[in-house]
């Protein structure tokens, strides 16, 4: 081979790798805006329904159930009681689960979530803690399926899927630890001023009095919007746009249709429950103020996630969870 060949090897070596690293930078560039628009929409859609839950409540009810069976008539399945009301005897101080309370509040008295599976067990252990991470989980049966099919063609978990699940772990463990134990601890620690007696104590068995009627952030809505939506969501785009981990072989258990199916929805139905218990939880349980303070501790989690999915900020830092 003479040099003139050589030299013209080694350029069209080295313009295709160029054209190959413009290619994935186009490419990568083109996932960002994806990722930008998946994450106004779901920013968008959370404030809209807190807002619409809020706007709802009026600040005019902030409800506890009542669990002292003396004071629950038989007709009622459930009863909650409203500390922001004066007295017993206000209109909206009992709020009595009869046939009447399900027809005008069908989400709050369950006949309405009762048929959705899993929508009950948002904040229960081990669902909240399990849930946020069924995309990675059905990674894990994709690849067990591979396996025992002894595929070859299929990409096996990359070291940013696994440093990605690192994080995830240390988020739940941020968010249960931190996020609500300790600021609860401080929010205790800070707040203290309350009547020594209320009219709603008859009807809970808490040693505590006034329970309910000082500030307290809803914690629920920081398990929501940090944990419960906010981890599916980067996991199941990253899977469907960018690692694509079912591989290109349909031969499979036809992988290539319906993985990245199940994938969207299951997290379409995870935002559908999450975001009626999100609503319920602004429109029947906590003021405007501490909804809007337990989003606001939720985007401790929300934004680093975005910004390292869906932007160019601190790029070493993401290439390290999403290549």
């Amino acid at each position: 081979m003479s040099s003139r060949e050589k030299n013209e090897g080694k350029a069209a070596t080295t313009t295709s790798a160029a054209n190959g690293q413009i290619g994935g930078e186009v490419s990568s560039g083109r996932n960002k805006v994806r990722f930008k628009i998946v994450w106004a929409i779901h920013f968008l859609l959370s404030v809209s329904v807190l807002a619409i839950g809020i706007i709802v409540n009026g600040e005019s009810r902030k409800l506890l159930k009542a669990n002292v069976d003396e004071q629950i008539p038989d007709t009622c399945k459930k009863v909650y009681v409203n500390v922001l009301a004066d007295d017993e005897q206000d209109d909206d101080a009992i709020l009595c689960c009869d046939s009447k309370g399900e027809d005008d509040h069908p989400l709050l008295c369950g006949s309405l979530t009762s048929y959705l599976p899993l929508a009950n067990r948002l904040t229960k252990f081990p669902d909240a803690w399990l849930l946020p991470l069924f995309p990675v989980l059905i990674r894990f049966l994709s690849d067990a399926i591979h396996r025992a099919a002894r595929s070859t063609e299929f990409p096996t978990f990359s070291r940013e899927s696994l440093y990605r699940f690192a994080l995830y772990i240390f988020i739940l463990v941020l968010r249960g630890f931190v996020l609500y134990l300790g600021f609860n601890a401080l929010e205790d620690a800070i707040v203290k001023d309350a009547p020594d007696t209320c009219w709603h104590d008859s009807w809970l068995s808490s040693s505590s009095t006034c329970r309910g009627y000082q500030f307290d952030y809803s914690d629920h809505i920081v398990l929501y919007f940090g944990q419960m939506l906010a981890l599916p969501l980067v996991e199941v785009f990253q899977s469907v746009w960018r690692d694509r981990f079912w591989g290109t072989s349909n031969k499979v258990c036809g992988t290539k249709m319906w993985y990245p199916k199940v994938l969207l929805v299951a997290l379409l139905y995870l935002y559908l429950i999450t975001l009626l218990n999100a609503y319920k939880t602004a429109a029947y349980f906590h003021t405007g103020l501490e909804v809007a303070i337990g989003y606001f501790i939720s985007l401790i989690i929300q934004i680093p996630l975005f910004l390292l999915q869906a932007t160019h900020i601190l790029p070493s830092v993401s290439s390290i969870f999403f290549g």
